[in-house]
C-alpha cells in the first residue's frame, strides 16, 4: 500500500509499504480521508517528545471497515467510523482511575510498531471505533479527533457558567473555544494572529475574538473581564503564552496548557502563589470525550468542516507538511485523500 513515510526530519516520501495485519480484537480500516495534525509537524521537524522517525505519520482518520478480527463483533464490514488512536496497557493505576490518555506505556500511532493513517489502510482495535450517521462526511469524522483534544482541555478548566479566554486558534484551540461553548461557558474569547482562524472560530459560535497581530489584548481582556478570566486554555506556544494567561486570568483561575512546546517555557510563579491560580496540563482525552464529540457531530449540533482549508491527495503530504512549516498559506487543517 502507498504510505507517507518520515525516514528523518524534514524527509518524508509516499512509498509502498506492506500493509498492516489484523489481530483477532482489530479492524483493517479502508482510510477516506486523514487530517495532518500540529503533532505530525513537530515530528516532521524531529521536536515530537516521544514520535520519532522511522514512522508513518497521521492518527486524525475517518474510513469504511474492509475486514475484522475474528472476536470482532461490535462492526460490519462498510461501516463508516471515526477512530480514538490510542492504546492504553489497561492495568497500570491511570488505568484503573479511568485516566488512560496518561498512561505510561500508552501507545498511540507512530509508536510502539502501531503505523500511521497516512496510508491507503490503517490498522485500529474495534473498542477504539465510532460510527459516523450516514449523512456525515468523513471530513467530520477526520475533524472529531482535534476537537476531542480541545473538549478533554475545556472540561479540565472547569467551564461551565465560566469566562474562558482561549490563547491560539489552531484546531485544537477552535475545538476548545467551541466545547466551552457548548459545555454552557458564560463568555468564550478566543485569540489568533491569523484573521481565517479567527473567522472560523466566529462562525462555530465563539462569543468575541481578537485579533492578537493588530488589537491590545491587555486592554480588551480588561473591559471583557475586569478581574481576568475564570480559565484560560493555552494551545499555542509562544514564548510567553503562559505568562499572558496567568497574566489575563483571575485568583483562584485555573490555566490549562494543551499545547505541545517545542522549547523550554520560563514562566513567574509569583502570581501563582499570590492569586491561588493553578496550572493543569490536558493530554488527549478519553472514551468519553470523543463519544461526547461524536455525538455532537452525529446530531449535527457540531458542524466543524470549515475548519478545513486544503484538500490533497495522500502523494502530496511532502507539500502539505511543508505548507504547515514554512506558513506559506493561510491553513487551519489540511486534509489528505488517499483514494481520489
Amino acid at each position: 500500500m502507498k504510505a507517507a513515510v518520515l525516514s528523518s526530519p524534514f524527509n518524508l516520501q509516499v512509498i509502498d509499504v506492506e500493509e498492516p495485519t489484523v489481530s483477532e480484537k482489530d479492524v483493517l480500516i479502508e482510510v477516506v480521508e486523514a487530517g495532518v495534525c500540529g503533532s505530525d509537524l513537530h515530528t516532521y521537524r524531529g521536536l515530537h517528545p516521544f514520535r520519532k522517525p522511522p514512522v508513518i505519520l497521521g492518527h486524525e482518520v475517518a474510513g469504511d471497515v474492509c475486514e475484522f478480527g475474528a472476536k470482532v463483533s461490535s462492526v460490519d464490514i462498510g461501516t463508516r467510523v471515526a477512530v480514538e488512536p490510542q492504546i492504553a496497557c489497561g492495568k497500570c493505576s491511570y488505568c484503573r482511575q479511568g485516566r488512560y490518555n496518561i498512561c505510561p506505556t500508552k501507545i498511540v500511532p507512530g509508536v510502539g510498531g502501531w503505523k500511521g493513517a497516512f496510508a491507503e489502510y490503517f490498522v485500529a482495535p474495534a473498542k477504539r471505533l465510532f460510527p459516523l450517521a450516514r449523512h456525515i462526511s468523513y471530513t467530520s469524522g477526520v475533524l472529531a479527533e482535534p476537537i476531542t483534544v480541545g473538549l478533554h482541555a475545556a472540561r479540565r478548566a472547569r467551564v461551565e457558567g465560566a469566562s474562558i479566554l482561549v490563547l491560539g486558534l489552531g484546531p485544537v484551540g477552535i475545538g476548545a473555544a467551541v466545547s466551552a461553548k457548548m459545555l454552557g461557558s458564560e463568555q468564550v474569547v478566543a485569540t489568533d494572529i491569523a484573521k481565517l482562524n479567527l473567522q472560523v472560530a466566529h462562525q462555530l459560535g465563539v462569543d468575541r475574538t481578537i485579533d492578537v497581530g493588530s488589537q491590545d489584548l491587555a486592554s480588551i481582556a480588561r473591559e471583557l473581564a475586569p478581574e481576568g478570566f475564570d480559565s484560560v486554555i493555552v494551545s499555542t506556544e509562544y514564548p510567553k503564552a503562559i505568562d499572558d494567561a496567568i497574566s489575563l486570568s483571575r485568583r483562584g483561575a485555573t490555566i490549562v496548557a494543551v499545547s505541545l512546546f517545542e522549547h523550554e517555557t520560563k514562566i513567574d510563579l509569583n502570581p501563582l502563589v499570590v492569586g491561588e491560580r493553578e496550572i493543569v496540563g490536558s493530554s488527549a482525552y478519553t472514551q468519553s470525550d470523543f463519544k461526547t464529540v461524536v455525538d455532537w457531530i452525529n446530531q449535527d449540533k457540531l458542524k466543524p468542516n470549515n475548519m478545513v482549508t486544503h484538500v490533497m491527495p495522500l502523494e502530496k503530504a511532502p507539500e502539505a507538511l511543508e505548507l504547515l512549516h514554512k506558513r506559506s498559506e493561510p491553513a487551519i487543517k489540511i486534509i489528505l485523500k488517499p483514494r481520489q
